[in-house]
């Protein structure tokens, strides 16, 4: 089982990073979170110094993104993968950088991720709960078209709280302990320090996220929601025991609701 290490800040890898063998670093999302090529090339130094493989974690992105990306991508090398949460930019780099290694990111493999289904799990039909337990990817005809047209040989995947089930076809990479549940450009961190602007408005951020969390929490919902930034998450230490049997041969250990 390899284990890759997350982390959006390269101050978060510590002595205890000896057991990894993979770096994720990037922006999975907010596009003004994109590193800058001089901080990609400092995150790619650490891995090497420490013998790690490495993969660029992306977002959905505007055209503002696109053009970060355009300015990162020719920084990688031969055989080092991103991951990409956007069918855009997963289109035109299958396409166009062919060197590289072609992940399908969390944000688009579209799992059932909301806590809410506990509330109703002991009384769904098993082949019910089986279904909220898989992705999109399971479905045969997405898996060739993704494999073959697009090159992507990895799927990620968050450990919803309801357990997971999936085809072992395409090997997968398992999120752990920070679960995503929703995202949206909308950042309701945003300028919370000092509010002169519409939350309604998409705006230049002033990186509220790097210092606020909110934990969010309601008597119909069976776990405790934390906002970072523009994006819901949910913590689920709790990891599968089957994992090889689902076709999950990579650990993303995530110190961080990554922002």
């Amino acid at each position: 089982m390899e284990r890759a290490l997350y982390v959006t800040r390269l101050t978060d890898i510590d002595d205890a990073a000896a057991s990894f063998q993979r770096l994720y670093f990037g922006a999975e999302f907010c596009e003004f979170r994109i590193p800058s090529p001089d901080l990609l090339r400092k995150a790619r130094e650490v891995a090497a110094t420490r013998g790690w493989a490495f993969s660029l974690m992306t977002p959905y992105v505007t055209t503002m993104g696109l053009e970060k990306l355009e300015a990162l991508l020719p920084e990688l090398d031969d055989g080092d993968e991103v991951i990409l949460n956007d069918w855009g930019t997963l289109d035109w780099v299958a396409a166009d950088f062919p060197h590289l290694r072609v992940v399908l990111g969390r944000l688009l493999t579209k799992q059932k991720r909301g806590p809410r289904i506990l509330n109703v799990a002991s009384i769904t039909p098993p082949d019910m709960l089986s279904h909220y337990r898989r992705s999109n990817v399971d479905v045969p005809k997405l898996r060739d078209f993704l494999t073959d047209e697009l090159r992507v040989e990895r799927y990620e995947l968050d450990n919803p709280l309801q357990g997971i089930e999936r085809r072992p076809d395409v090997p997968a990479s398992l999120y752990t302990p920070w679960m995503y549940v929703s995202t949206t450009r909308l950042c309701l961190v945003n300028h919370c320090e000092n509010r002169t602007q519409s939350l309604r408005a998409i705006f230049q951020t002033d990186f509220a996220c790097q210092k606020h969390q909110f934990t969010l929490k309601h008597d119909n919902m069976p776990a405790t929601l934390h906002l970072v930034g523009n994006t819901i998450f949910v913590k689920n230490p709790v990891e599968p025991t089957n994992l090889e049997q689902l076709g999950i041969n990579r650990l993303v250990v995530q110190p961080r609701p990554p922002m």
